[in-house]
């Protein structure tokens, strides 16, 4: 295909239709979106406004951790160490030395987490704190066992 000055024309034309179509077409202005939102005012522009948060869904909290039960944060911790532990056996400058650390950390926060779901009260966040749990177990058992060497 020949690239013509019509080509680069029309391509530049439906560009800018496109651009004024998803900004201005619908009301939406960056600007306008920025100020809203440090005045602290939300900056929603159309009817479908924004989604909330996961924390918001799942706790009936806000984003600020006002009224989010301590078992989030729990689940949450847990979820972390996960992630630095895969995180450091994909890593080829760790050593199974120094991934022991974690290994125990994360034990330590299955343990804990496993005594908090013997109390119950868990609520929504049930089903999420008991995968996060068997995950931890897993990678646990997975590292003594010897898998990683």
């Amino acid at each position: 295909m020949k690239i013509t000055n019509e080509t680069i024309a029309a391509l530049d034309q439906y560009q800018n239709k496109q651009v004024k179509n998803n900004t201005q077409g619908s009301g939406f202005s960056f600007e306008r979106a920025l100020t809203q939102e440090l005045e602290g005012t939300p900056a929603i522009t159309s009817g479908q406004g924004i989604q909330p948060s996961i924390l918001e869904t799942v706790t009936g909290g806000d984003a600020n951790g006002n009224g989010v039960p301590p078992q989030w944060f729990q689940i949450n911790g847990m979820v972390d160490t996960l992630d630095r532990y895969s995180s450091a056996l994909a890593d080829p400058n760790y050593t199974l030395k120094d991934i022991e650390p974690l290994a125990e950390e994360m034990e330590e926060l299955a343990q804990t987490l496993q005594d908090s779901l013997a109390k119950g009260d868990f609520g929504p966040l049930q089903q999420l704190a008991e995968e996060t749990l068997t995950q931890a177990r897993v990678q646990a058992i997975k590292f003594r066992r010897g898998d990683y060497v």
